[in-house]
């Protein structure tokens, strides 16, 4: 059996509240996993909408009674229990209106199942108007794990999942969006923030050296072009927030690849719109070759131009790319003036001697690392001459 692990884990938001979000798709808390032809995809969830993620069922989680290969499954820290509630939303998307789709909930054993809740029909994303109509049920049963799959006869998309402990009211409603100081989306050898999709021939948490001195460490892998003929393909990564990305959000990603040969290969990150054409964003530099060059992968970063739902991540290259890090956040209004490293609200020539200075080991400037590289050289000093040249931005 061909299983597809795409683990989705986010960092703890607030606490000390009474109800407690165990699993969340759209949020990506809990870890989810998909089977066979099942996979993470978008769908229109109504005629009016553009696009939303969503776990896609190709196929039946059963053939003549038997568990076949196409399921998925959610699972949690500490497992389910009895008592908490499951909430579940999904549509499909067919010109053909005598198709039915819907999921069934169940446990299994081997080849065999029980299944112990069934949604509603789905809507027809093609030609209904109003949003999918969430369903909830409660648990019986302790589970470490919920299976669920499609039980229609055409392809079926899970857009809501999510399971909560305790009772979640508008006095006290499940975890916020994060802080502005938060990331929106990190992945650092595992997803931390966000929701990281893999498709086509990309896969999450893959080992890779950086180079040859370090022991492996965990990056999403790119193993073919995101574009043929400049038309979109299948192998790409999607990144997704609550709430989406908004312009002047930082980006940073690093990357590497591992090949005997001497390959160039770099990273796109990109925007589709609705007829699939892509633009990019921002092209990193070539990346290093982990098997040869004894030096870790430069965090390049750049600055969101405008406001999206959706960020993609694929390679341009001739070898297979690994991603090391990928981290979106928000620059708050206490992070200053960019380059402005002593706090004098300018940006001017002592803020290079304030570098220069912690370099030198005379100084500490806690705002020194100034291309937010993880380290301050003489890179953060040409980052401030340029800020004061005006030949590039906060972020560049």
């Amino acid at each position: 059996m061909k299983k597809i692990l795409l683990s989705i884990i986010l960092t703890a938001f607030a606490a000390g509240m009474n109800a407690e979000t165990l699993a969340d798709f759209q949020r990506g808390i809990g870890s989810f996993e998909v089977y066979g032809t099942t996979t993470n995809d978008f769908v229109k969830i109504n005629s009016n909408t553009t696009s939303v993620a969503g776990v896609k069922f190709a196929n039946s989680f059963s053939i003549e009674n038997k568990l076949s290969a196409n399921y998925a499954a959610v699972t949690c820290d500490g497992g389910f229990k009895a008592g908490d509630v499951l909430t579940v939303a999904g549509a499909f998307n067919n010109s053909d209106e005598t198709k039915t789709a819907a999921v069934s909930f169940f446990t299994k054993d081997g080849e065999g199942y029980n299944v112990f809740f069934s949604t509603e029909p789905f809507i027809n994303g093609r030609t209904v108007e109003a949003d999918p109509t969430e369903e909830t049920f409660t648990l019986t049963e302790d589970l470490d794990t919920i299976f669920f799959g499609r039980n229609g006869n055409t392809a079926t998309f899970v857009t809501t999942l999510k399971v909560v402990r305790g009772e979640e009211t508008p006095d006290n409603p499940g975890p916020d969006d994060p802080d502005t100081s938060d990331a929106l989306a990190d992945y650092q050898g595992g997803v931390l923030a966000g929701v990281f999709t893999a498709s086509g021939t990309c896969s999450m948490d893959e080992s890779v050296k950086i180079h040859n001195d370090t022991d492996a460490v965990k990056g999403i892998k790119f193993a073919n072009s995101y574009k043929k003929d400049n038309a979109l393909s299948d192998n790409y990564v999607t990144v997704t927030c609550e709430g989406g990305f908004l312009q002047g959000d930082i980006v940073k990603i690093s990357c590497v690849y591992n090949n005997k040969d001497e390959k160039e290969t770099k990273m796109h990150v990109f925007t589709v719109d609705e007829d699939k054409n892509i633009r990019v964003l921002y092209e990193t530099a070539l990346c290093i070759n982990g098997k040869t060059t004894p030096d870790s992968p430069a965090v390049e970063q750049f600055e969101l131009d405008g406001d999206y739902e959706t960020l993609y991540l694929g390679r341009q290259g001739s070898t297979g790319t690994f991603v090391l890090t990928f981290t979106v956040t928000r620059p708050s209004e206490e992070d200053g003036l960019p380059g402005d490293v002593n706090d004098d609200e300018k940006v001017d020539i002592s803020d290079v001697v304030a570098i220069i200075n912690q370099m030198a080991g005379a100084a500490t400037w806690e705002k020194a690392d100034v291309n937010g590289d993880g380290k301050v050289d003489i890179s953060d000093v040409v980052a401030v001459i340029n800020l004061m040249a005006g030949t590039q931005s906060a972020s560049e």
